[in-house]
């Protein structure tokens, strides 16, 4: 193999040795490409990093093979650095390219860089026809000894280990496995370690057929430290009796989705040749979409921040003319920046960003543990060479720390928290200094959020919700970046020493409540990155969303004590989470459920008989809403059903019209809150209604949803996205029942835009105050969203509950709305929702506008960039 050599970047000479950086400015096309350590290397690693002007836009772990010289030759790292589109070959003129942390004491011209065209034989053949690796799956955590090298056995929660004798490269595998379950309820996932500590986790979900096969392309990022199959729920014993990856091309990856839909590829291809881009990329997004093509999440964030988070050379040059216009209301910021498990060198990382900020106007204050000579000692070095940067050293807390910020800053100022290691990108100061002129009543900021590993790679995205003091209370999802206006800390107390290690969070909720909620302002930019590893929503996904420390319990005590209205309490909710509980009044109130049919007995009568004899609150009523039944039996039954004091059949023939059969139904109802239930809903707990009544009571509260599963378990409502399709669409839909949900959300309650009325509660006074359904224009689809987005605009908020889970059976009793006059009712709805509400134009306050609005799975790259990254 031929090689490039990193010394002649550098000149010759160069060295590192261990904990020392080497660095120098290169030209940006001689780093991009493969690389690969010497052989005489005693240690493991070496960590790479490429800054622009402070900006980190590439970053690489190289790993040490420890296996035969031959298997050293075909191991490497790549460099990938993050191009934007459409900008000049010379947007960057030199970078910055620093070789750290090497675990061993070598010449950095040793360090080799791949050419472009020193491929072997061996390895082109490999990459276009792939080959079969070397595998034992080894048992590890409730596995049964294997009977063969690639057949193991586990029971529920199992680990299986991946021992394979070939080095992993990063790109396109095929996996196809054999797995016989007992009973079909086993949901296999591919976990690849990318450290030895597992702190950098990429995953892959194996889709199973019926008959237990597994055959799925995925995306392997480098470097690979281990591989394990694990089972997130396995009801019974999964026995994998075949198991086999196998490295692939871009040419397998397409065949891949031409066996899957032929036709969309052959005119994807027809149109490329006819140079039709568009044409071609639409036909294979919808091709590749049916394929069995899977890829992780830490691939997935990569993809986006390689096209989205960095700051070219012309906006940089925009925000700098921008900023000298700004001649007064020029507010300060000043960082707080504390230590947790970081070292000195940690430090650095955050200075730099902050030297690196195009908004001048900000302060930093490095509090110094005491005892860590070290870093006091770096600390007093960086306040030395600027003079925005103070040390502090006699402080005991990060509380102290920050009530010094407010005594220094005037008024207007804000203070923010970061922890060392943390880096802002360089337009952070910039994005909140210009939301706060363009509403200057605004005191409380948030940003979205990039997650790193302990090498600086972007492994996930937060994109957070608009502010939601609903969600806020469950788990505090605004984390890192916030910045808190000083002169509403102080109105608020200032920071408190009980708050010790959610110090930010205690301040936001008892500031929430001297404020109005339209002064606190999420950016929609990932302006900060954090170690994952320091992450205080979650280190991972199993994680994210439970309960936050002890200490923010009391806060949360405290806080639900000062606010107005009825009093909640807090109470474990399993799984080291917690949930606030909202209290039913003493005398609770009458509750009348709506349920539309037209025969369907055999939905309808499970449906009754769960609303009659296993959901627990009462007092409540039923009215079933009979839309023109002629099948005997079920006539038969509404009769018979009918004798039961508790149950109504109200009449009203003619064409199925959802809304006004409700309508007819409410101004028929004896209870002072309704329910809209469909007659294809099961009831699974019996405390269904008491927890989504809790909600309704509330004084703010609007209609409260329920968390919905399809019959298989699968997530069918989780909440409604307005926007999603340009209409609207269930977050989380088809998600496992058991699945955290994206950043913990599927299972914290929280305030949404909209629910579906296959089960929702509200008050009477509140449904009849915005005029119930649109039965005129929405007779079938949408009515429920336009009806909770007339709540949300009146003042309520509408509120998702996972408390209340319940099984639907979607549309099965009308059918979907695909063919004839249906399809054309359809599309004269949805074009209402639009004109309405223009959900085809307006992002959902609850959801964020970096996130798919064609999905609902809350994801943040679709297809499109992998076609993109395949080149097609």
């Amino acid at each position: 193999m031929k090689y490039g050599i990193l010394s002649d970047l550098f000149g010759k000479g160069a060295s590192s040795k261990r904990g020392v950086g080497s660095a120098d400015y290169v030209s940006a096309d001689r780093i991009s490409g493969w690389w690969r350590l010497p052989a005489s290397a005693e240690q493991e690693h070496a960590t790479i990093r490429i800054h622009c002007d402070g900006q980190l836009i590439g970053t690489a772990i190289a790993n040490q093979p420890q296996a035969s010289a031959v298997h050293a030759e075909r191991c490497g790292f790549r460099v990938d650095l993050n191009w934007p589109d459409g900008v000049p070959d010379d947007f960057y003129d030199k970078l910055m390219l620093e070789v750290f942390e090497l675990g061993f004491e070598v010449p950095i011209r040793e360090i080799y860089r791949k050419s472009a065209t020193g491929w072997s034989l061996l390895d082109l053949t490999a990459w276009w026809f792939g080959r079969t690796m070397k595998l034992r799956l080894v048992p590890e955590r409730d596995a049964v000894e294997p009977g063969a090298a690639h057949s193991v056995a586990g029971g529920d929660e199992t680990r299986i280990r991946i021992e394979t004798e070939d080095n992993l490269l990063p790109g396109w595998y095929r996996i196809r496995a054999s797995m016989d379950k007992q009973p079909l309820s086993a949901t296999p996932r591919l976990q690849v370690a990318h450290d030895a500590e597992w702190r950098s986790v990429s995953e892959h979900i194996l889709e199973m057929r019926s008959t237990g096969m597994v055959d799925t392309m995925v995306r392997i990022e480098g470097p690979v430290n281990a591989l394990h199959i694990d089972t997130l729920i396995a009801a019974g014993t999964t026995y994998i009796e075949e198991f086999r990856l196998r490295r692939i091309g871009t040419p397998e990856v397409m065949l891949g989705a031409f066996r899957h839909a032929p036709r969309m590829v052959s005119a994807a291809l027809f149109w490329r040749l006819l140079g039709k881009k568009v044409r071609a990329r639409n036909r294979l997004r919808s091709a590749l979409s049916s394929a069995p093509f899977s890829a992780s999440r830490l691939h997935k964030a990569g993809l986006w921040w390689q096209r989205h988070g960095f700051l070219p050379r012309s906006e940089r040059e925009l925000i700098r003319g921008e900023l000298r216009n700004w001649k007064e209301n020029r507010p300060c910021f000043a960082i707080v920046l504390t230590f947790e498990e970081g070292t000195a060198e940690a430090i650095d990382d955050s200075i730099r960003s902050l030297q690196g900020q195009l908004y001048p106007e900000w302060r930093a204050y490095i509090v110094v543990p005491q005892g860590a000579e070290a870093i006091a000692g770096k600390a007093r070095g960086l306040s030395e060479d600027e003079a925005r940067v103070r040390v502090i050293e006699e402080i005991y807390g990060t509380a102290d720390a920050l009530n010094v910020a407010l005594a220094d800053l005037p008024e207007a100022g804000f203070v923010g928290h970061m922890i060392a290691g943390d880096r802002l990108m360089p337009d952070a100061f910039f994005r909140l200094a210009q939301a706060v002129r363009g509403a200057p009543d605004l005191a409380i900021l948030y940003t979205d959020q990039a997650l790193t590993d302990a090498a600086g790679r972007v492994i996930d995205l937060h994109f957070k919700s608009g502010w939601n003091e609903e969600l806020f209370l469950h788990q505090d999802y605004i984390d890192r970046l916030a910045v808190i206006r000083v002169g509403l800390a102080r109105k608020a107390g200032g920071y408190r020493k009980v708050a010790q290690g959610a110090e930010v969070y205690d301040m936001i909720l008892r500031a929430s409540l001297l404020m109005q909620s339209s002064h606190i302002q999420r950016i929609a930019r990932p302006l900060i990155l954090t170690d994952i590893s320091q992450n205080t929503v979650a280190r991972d996904d199993a994680a994210r969303g439970q309960a936050p420390p002890d200490s923010r319990l009391i806060l949360l005590s405290d806080y639900l004590a000062l606010r107005p209205g009825p009093k909640a309490e807090i109470r474990a909710s399993g799984e080291g989470r917690h949930r606030v509980v909202w209290p039913l009044p003493k005398n609770r109130p009458f509750v009348s459920l709506i349920v539309p049919t037209r025969d369907r007995l055999d939905l309808l009568k499970p449906c009754i008989d769960g609303l009659l004899n296993k959901t627990e609150y009462s007092p409540k009523e039923i009215l079933i809403v009979d839309n023109d039944s002629r099948e005997t039996e079920t006539i038969s039954y509404f009769k018979e059903i009918a004798q039961d004091p508790r149950v109504r059949v109200i009449s009203c023939p003619g064409p199925f019209n959802y809304a006004a059969m409700n309508n007819l139904a409410v101004d028929k109802a004896r209870g002072e809150y309704i329910g809209l239930i469909n007659n294809d809903i099961e009831v699974l707990r019996g405390s269904w209604l008491e927890e989504m009544m809790r909600h309704a009571v509330r004084p703010e509260g609007g209609a409260v949803g329920a968390k919905l599963l399809y019959p298989d378990g699968r997530i069918q409502h989780g909440g409604v996205i307005c926007g999603l399709g340009g209409l609207a669409g269930h977050g989380h839909r088809f998600a496992h029942e058991a699945a955290p949900g994206y950043f913990g959300r599927l299972n914290a309650p929280q305030y949404l835009s909209a629910v579906t009325a296959a089960c929702l509660v509200v008050e009477k006074r509140k449904f009849l105050a915005v005029g119930g359904l649109e039965a005129e224009q929405l007779k079938v689809a949408f009515n429920d969203v336009d009806l909770c987005l007339k709540l949300q605009a009146a003042g309520w908020k509408n509120i998702y509950t996972p408390e209340a889970v319940l099984v639907h059976h979607e549309s099965v009793s009308r059918g979907h709305d695909l063919y004839g006059e249906k399809a054309e009712r359809y599309r004269r709805e949805a074009a209402y929702l639009q004109g309405t509400w223009r959900t085809d134009k307006e992002v959902d306050r609850y959801y964020n506008p970096n996130l798919t609005h064609t999905e609902e799975d809350f994801s943040f790259t679709d297809v499109t960039e992998v076609i993109r990254e395949l080149k097609i």
